[in-house]
């Protein structure tokens, strides 16, 4: 197995066993202790326990989560990868499509950084919490 397959495996059984299977344990397995991750907010940036805080948030207020990779490749340390989550909102039941992705930095066998880029503006939108047309009326005031 060459180095690439090998971090593509570490991403892949990322989205399988924590988004899939809901092993948090699993976050500690393949997050090094001094990774960062980009993109998904400042409180959830620095090291597994911040992301564990994130984590923790979609399992209590989202259900039926479920990952799927779309694609993914590898040069080196680094790891491209595009992808879906779906899931239900437990307050108002309405089933969420979450698309993005993208690159990880693998190094022995943990993300040690990874710049995300998910939709979170189509999720505010599918939980009527923002317009379809917001990022427009937001750019053009309104006009």
């Amino acid at each position: 197995m060459t180095r690439e397959d090998e971090n593509i495996a570490v991403i892949v059984r990322w989205f399988d066993e924590v988004w899939n299977q809901g092993r948090e344990e699993t976050i500690d397995e393949l997050y090094a202790a001094d990774g960062v991750a980009w993109g998904l907010g400042t409180s959830y940036a620095e090291g597994p326990e911040a992301f564990k805080q994130l984590y923790r948030l979609f399992q209590e207020t989202l259900t039926d989560i479920k990952s799927t990779v779309d694609d993914v490749f590898a040069e080196g340390d680094r790891v491209a990868m595009r992808g879906t989550l779906t899931m239900t909102h437990r307050a108002t039941g309405k089933e969420i499509e979450l698309r993005g992705g993208g690159i990880a930095h693998v190094h022995e066998g943990k993300i040690t950084q990874a710049w995300n880029s998910w939709d979170f503006m189509g999720v505010l939108v599918q939980l009527d919490v923002l317009a379809p047309d917001a990022l427009v009326e937001a750019l053009t005031g309104g006009a």
